[in-house]
């Protein structure tokens, strides 16, 4: 039923009968569609066929989220992180971007990424940046660059001492190795040695 409903609410808005669509729209969502609860979500967001309301599309994309819907979970994920239509929670959003990535969202994968190496909504760590950095790519997100931050831990030998040729980057120091790692899908990582030879490349 609720199917059909979202069908027919796409087709009167498709036919120019803006309103009916949306109250048939609105129906379905109300009913617990997720799909439904998604578009309508997306449509308070930006503001197509009715007003802008930031605060609905953050409480219809959580209702959709928590019905399995997988951008919506990264969609919540984002408002927390900006403080759009709720407090700002980087908790909250690395909670969001995590059940997003486990479910295949390359942005949340990348985003994870981010959180990690920051230290935002959850303790740093360059190996688990590195992992979803690395998956994000497997997707197909591939916005990484190679690049040392300002004020960046420099590389330190087995003494603790200044190991000025050593590459690093983003909490990577050359020559770090990688274990064999679970991407899903059926592949898997073989553990490796980083090289950072391409940041002398130009290539990232």
């Amino acid at each position: 039923e609720h199917a059909a409903q979202y069908e027919s609410a796409l087709q009167l808005i498709g036919a120019g009968n803006v309103d009916g669509g949306v109250a048939r729209l609105r129906r379905a969502a109300e009913g617990g569609f997720p799909i439904a609860q998604y578009r309508l979500a997306k449509l308070y967001e930006r503001g197509e066929i009715v007003p802008r309301n930031i605060p609905l599309a953050r409480q219809w994309s959580e209702r959709a989220a928590r019905a399995g819907n997988c951008r919506a979970m990264h969609d919540v994920g984002v408002y927390f992180a900006r403080g759009e239509g709720v407090p700002q929670d980087e908790v909250a959003a690395f909670r969001w971007f995590h059940e997003a990535a486990e479910c295949g969202v390359a942005d949340s994968q990348y985003n994870l990424g981010v959180l990690y190496q920051r230290g935002r909504g959850v303790t740093a760590n360059a190996q688990e940046a590195l992992f979803w950095y690395l998956v994000a790519a497997h997707h197909g997100k591939v916005r990484l660059s190679i690049r040392s931050l300002p004020g960046e831990d420099r590389p330190r030998d087995d003494e603790n001492r200044p190991a000025p040729g050593r590459r690093f980057a983003r909490g990577v120091w050359d020559g770090d190795g990688l274990p064999t790692t679970d991407l899903g899908g059926s592949v898997v990582a073989l553990k490796v040695e980083l090289s950072l030879e391409p940041m002398e490349l130009g290539l990232c």
